[in-house]
């Protein structure tokens, strides 16, 4: 856990999203920001006071979690994937981002505890290039 570590939550449903910030603020992380759009999400991005984000894939309109996740990267910011979509083309397509965890809904805490501290992990440098995909009890590690 990282006292001040900066969080955003992309989700497009203000209830889940709700859901995702009680838990990370369970999990002993300050209060993350939330953005229902992707429009807001660049906004907080281009701010420059995230460190670490939660994205959703699908915002409404399309894949917009990946266009967030390549400008993630740009600006060299961790984040982790959290979405109901694990069909192969956008895991592919996810994967090729580099997200430090990909979680599935429904999801647990621990669940979003550990794909946190993973994203974390890897944006430290301290794996070997290893994406982690939880699905439920089950755990793949992808490189």
């Amino acid at each position: 856990m990282v006292d001040n570590l900066r969080i955003l939550i992309v989700e497009d449903e203000s209830l889940i999203a709700e859901m995702i910030k009680v838990m990370v603020e369970d999990l002993s992380y300050p209060t993350p920001k939330i953005a229902l759009t992707k429009e807001k999400a660049l906004m907080y991005l281009e701010e420059g006071d995230i460190d670490f984000a939660i994205l959703d894939i699908n915002l409404r309109v399309g894949m917009e979690g990946i266009e967030l996740a390549k400008k993630a990267n740009e600006m060299e910011i961790p984040f982790m994937f959290l979405t109901s979509y694990s069909d192969q083309k956008t895991l592919k397509e996810a994967t090729q981002t580099k997200p430090g965890a990909y979680v599935i809904k429904p999801f647990s805490e621990e669940e979003l505890r550990a794909g946190i501290e993973m994203s974390l992990m890897h944006a430290k440098g301290n794996s070997d290039e290893f994406i982690t995909i939880k699905d439920g009890h089950h755990s793949i590690l992808l490189r």
